[in-house]
């Protein structure tokens, strides 16, 4: 059998070279070099018919181990596949195979040999499975598209998940966010560049381009000037809009972060605070001057808002003595001092404590609570100069308009204690106001008794602007027409408030009386203004109807609470009590120091009814936030005095928390805007894509802009005509993709007509380059390296 002596080229005999064609050394014998020599003269295209091609094992005796000997430099499988000559591949039907093999005779000049089949040991490449044809097929840019969009919508939730709460771990959060933006611009941008790559491949088959129009379309993805090009223009503008995306992606990234932002922002939630506290005037029906009482677990004695007198001496109390009580003397001092804090400082004291045992440190809250306690009911008598004065109470306020300015020398006229408690209540007390040995008993069941509650008589001149001068003795232009003689009166009742408190961190303070509701007068009795006379053996001068609403210290229960309420009254009743003059401000009240005295000229402020009923408010409040009187209670459970304690959860209580604190704030419409037009583009770009590899007939593989999928569209006979130098002028050479009888693949070819073509040769073709046939870029036939 011929061990290679046929196998030669230009005539090649016996393995003797020919045309300067020598076997290389350490080859055995019959075995051909997959070099091919040197052949300047033979263009590229055209050299494929001289390639020397190895032996197939019917043409040997030879075993396949000796397709390569041992240390041999040009070492192959022996599964090597039988390489094919180039351009010229004939198929015939293997016998019995039904599969279609090469087996056409390749001549060539004093060339005589048949091409190879496959070797029996080598297995038929198989199909890629269906995940390798979504992953690397044209179903790989849908996809990338679904998983884009996803990334996106996950974006979004994590930013709706994140808004409105405190901006913890920025840093953090930030990265998690630049990590969705990023992944989802990466899925579209991939998609939309498998799609430019199809929709470029298709438009160079579609019509005729220059080569520059190709170098335009085929780098636009990779290269920003291309795009400054009006060639790109004319190309296809499905495929400039596409590229531009590409280039312009980053913006996702950085518009998409500026979505989440952190602001300063008020949180609010339902909450229970465990601090709320209230008033319960019942705590003083129960209360005992002699022995104090004590909130459970505390130390500090709960302190009353009365002080008391009594008929024995503490040694002599004897709760069974008909002839023993204690009785009412006035207003306590702890809560005088009070009263005096929160009217002159014309707002209502604060507990230091309040906003962080309430709320918590650094929150806001608020919370509505109800409960009842004292409240003047008033009403306006009578208002300018020959008004009649109404009625209150069954009778007439004990002065008339003479008294107040402009006709009269008052501008704020309060009589506040016709009916009042006197302050020495017997004719001769010891210490404590134990009646003296001149009192024989039984003492009067009407000691101590509280007869009636004073109405507080108001008349005030309400002057247009309190910051003009009052007139004088000598000038009183203008006055009368720029002042309104008013007068109004107050009645005490129980009341039902509604309020809401705001706690403010820090230690503020602010409330809302939501709600009056006047129940009953505190004593349901009319006072008798023409009757003075007096029992023989008391101070007390008052006579009201009917007798039998008295409270009656024997009464115990009703008698202290009914003095509690008194005891409120009468410390506001003695501090607005008095006048002040016009002519020199003259003041003889101490309300000259509270909110009902504007300080420029000591005019009484507008509205002046309103502003009594928010200061006794303001007092009222004050009682709240002073946690170791014994009206106060918990909210939660207002039969507890709460003392100085703080409240647990036992005292819990519904509220309103909030706090101003740095936050993240999402902008879902930002975000939105930024992914729908990036979306809607990949879109379009995924369907162009998906088209075009569609009509492309590949078996659903994608074209790339890749090595393989160049060499194999520009190994076209007609392109080794032109000199591919500097001086080519590239916009007159026209080419168009598509297949040529004779060709496997489409390839590039130059149209008859193109301008200014060189046909020359190239002087080194080829060289450093082996050359292949691109059938599948993953099996290949190489095809030696011209040198």
């Amino acid at each position: 059998m011929n061990t290679g002596s046929e196998v030669s080229r230009e005539g090649s005999r016996d393995g003797q070279p020919l045309n300067g064609y020598s076997h290389p050394a350490g080859l055995p014998p019959g075995f051909a070099p997959i070099t091919s020599p040197e052949t300047p003269a033979t263009p590229f295209t055209g050299r494929g018919s001289s390639a020397f091609l190895l032996q197939s094992p019917s043409q040997s005796s030879e075993s396949a181990s000796t397709y390569a000997s041992p240390g041999d430099p040009y070492k192959l499988s022996p599964t090597i596949w039988a390489p094919t000559a180039h351009g010229i591949d004939a198929q015939t039907n293997h016998p019995g195979s039904g599969v279609v093999e090469q087996s056409e005779l390749i001549k060539g000049p004093g060339l005589n040999i048949s091409s190879t089949s496959l070797p029996p040991n080598k297995p038929r490449p198989s199909r890629a499975s269906w995940l390798r044809a979504i992953c690397l097929g044209k179903w790989s840019m849908v996809l990338l598209l679904i998983l884009g969009v996803g990334l996106a919508i996950g974006h979004h939730f994590f930013f709706q998940s994140l808004n409105g709460k405190e901006a913890t771990n920025q840093m953090r959060y930030t990265r998690l966010g630049s990590i969705f933006s990023i992944s989802a611009k990466s899925c579209l941008v991939v998609a939309t560049i498998l799609a430019y790559h199809q929709r470029a491949w298709m438009v160079v088959q579609q019509k005729v381009h220059s080569v520059r129009a190709v170098d335009t379309l085929f780098g636009a993805a990779e290269n920003f000037m291309h795009l400054l090009s009006l060639t790109m223009l004319r190309n296809d503008l499905a495929c400039l809009i596409l590229a531009l995306f590409v280039w312009t992606s980053p913006l996702i990234i950085i518009f998409s972060a500026d979505t989440l932002s952190i602001e300063l922002m008020t949180r609010s939630e339902n909450a229970t605070c465990p601090s709320i506290r209230t008033l319960n005037f019942n705590h003083e029906g129960g209360n005992d001057w002699a022995k104090p009482r004590i909130p459970a677990n505390q130390s500090r004695i709960a302190l009353s808002v009365s002080t008391w007198n009594a008929t024995r001496t503490y040694a002599e109390r004897n709760e069974s003595d008909p002839n023993f009580w204690d009785y009412w003397t006035a207003s306590s001092k702890q809560f005088s001092t009070v009263a005096s804090t929160s009217l002159w400082g014309k707002r209502p004291m604060m507990y230091e404590k309040a906003s962080s045992e309430v709320c918590g440190t650094g929150w806001n809250c608020s919370a509505t609570i109800s409960f009842v306690a004292p409240g003047y009911k008033c009403e306006e008598l009578g208002r300018g100069r020959g008004s009649t004065i109404k009625e209150l109470d069954g009778r007439k306020p004990p002065f008339n308009f003479s008294q107040l300015a402009p006709e009269g020398p008052h501008s704020y006229f309060v009589h506040a204690s016709e009916g009042a408690y006197p302050p020495q209540y017997l004719l001769g007390v010891e210490i404590g106001g134990m009646p003296n040995k001149t009192y024989k008993e039984p003492y009067p069941k009407i000691l101590g008794a509280f007869r009636t509650d004073p109405v507080i008589w108001v008349g005030y001149t309400e002057v247009n602007n309190v910051l003009d001068e009052p007139p004088t003795i000598d000038n009183t232009t203008g006055w009368k027409d720029t002042s309104t003689p008013v007068m109004f009166g107050c009645v005490h009742h129980r009341t039902n408030y509604t309020i809401k408190f705001n706690w403010i961190a820090g230690g503020g303070q602010t409330y809302e009386v939501l709600d009056r509701e006047y129940l009953n007068k505190t004593i349901d009795t009319r006072y008798l203004r023409n009757n003075q006379t007096r029992d023989a053996r008391t101070y007390d001068i008052t006579h009201a109807t009917p007798e039998s609403n008295y409270i009656l210290p024997q009464n115990r229960w009703q008698y202290r609470v009914t003095a509690a309420y008194y005891s409120m009254g009468a410390r506001l009743r003695e501090m607005i009590n008095g006048t002040v003059a016009i002519q020199g401000q003259i003041a003889n009240t101490e309300a000259i120091n509270t909110r009902l005295i504007d300080p420029h000229y000591s005019l009484p402020v507008k509205n002046l009814q309103e502003k009594l009923g928010n200061m006794y408010e303001d007092l009222i409040v004050s009682l709240i936030n002073n946690p170791q009187f014994m009206v106060v209670s918990w909210a939660s459970n207002s039969s507890l005095m709460t003392g100085v304690a703080t409240g647990s959860e036992v005292t819990d209580r519904p509220c309103q928390r909030e706090v101003t604190t740095n936050c993240f704030i999402y902008h879902k419409d930002a975000l939105w805007a930024v992914y729908s037009a990036s979306i809607a583009i990949t879109l379009i770009g995924v369907i162009l894509g998906f088209l075009a590899a569609t009509r492309d007939d590949r078996d659903g593989e994608l074209r790339e802009m890749a090595f393989s999928e160049i060499v194999s569209a520009t190994r076209g006979r007609d392109l080794d005509e032109v000199r591919w130098d500097q001086h080519m002028d590239k916009s007159k050479v026209k080419v168009l993709y598509k297949e040529r009888p004779g060709d496997e693949t489409d390839k590039f070819i130059l149209v008859d007509g193109a301008e200014q073509v060189e046909k020359a040769y190239k002087t080194k073709a080829g060289r450093g380059l082996g050359r292949y046939s691109w059938r599948n870029k993953s099996e290949f036939e190489y095809r030696g390296n011209e040198s």
